[in-house]
C-alpha cells in the first residue's frame, strides 16, 4: 500500500482551520496509517495535486515496482 500525502511543508500548512501542515482539506497527520512504509510526501493543495508532474511520475513508479 502508498500514501500519497501533500502539504505545504510548513508548521502551519496552507488552511488555519486544519491543525499542523495539510493540503487545505486534510492534515498530515489525518493520512497516516500504521505499518505503512510507503509515504510519498507532495508539496501541494489538495485542488491540484492530480495534475502534479511529480505525483504522476511517482504513482507510475508505486504501479511498477511497488514503492515510491
Amino acid at each position: 500500500m502508498g500514501i500519497v500525502a501533500a502539504g505545504r511543508g510548513t508548521p502551519g500548512g496552507w488552511n488555519p482551520f486544519v491543525p499542523g501542515d495539510d493540503d487545505g482539506m486534510f492534515g498530515l497527520e489525518e493520512v497516516r496509517m500504521d505499518g505503512t512504509g510507503n509515504v510519498l510526501f507532495v508539496s501541494s493543495r489538495h485542488t491540484f495535486l492530480m495534475d502534479d508532474p511529480a505525483l504522476h511520475r511517482a504513482v507510475r513508479c508505486f504501479l511498477t515496482r511497488g514503492t515510491f
